[in-house]
């Protein structure tokens, strides 16, 4: 079973993380849904850039799975 959501269909809610399809074939991740408009973040950008691409689909980010990190943190682990 496909987790894509076609736009056609429905729209994420605001400030939903989602991944997205460009065309129905290219895949963006880690982009954010607000104010009517998809946008991305790169690690090097400080800012939200708009997507202006067709976007066609697009799919809620899943919550991370929970670990044991105590003691540990994400450069070290």
């Amino acid at each position: 079973m496909s987790n894509w959501i076609s736009v056609n269909d429905q729209l994420p809610e605001d400030l939903d993380a989602v991944d997205l399809l460009i065309n129905a074939k290219r895949r963006l991740t880690d982009c954010t849904y607000t104010d009517d408009r998809f946008y991305t973040h790169q690690c090097k950008d400080e800012y939200w850039t708009e997507i202006k691409n067709n976007v066609t689909h697009w799919m809620k980010v899943p919550e991370l799975p929970k670990a044991d990190t105590e003691g540990k943190d994400d450069c070290n682990s």
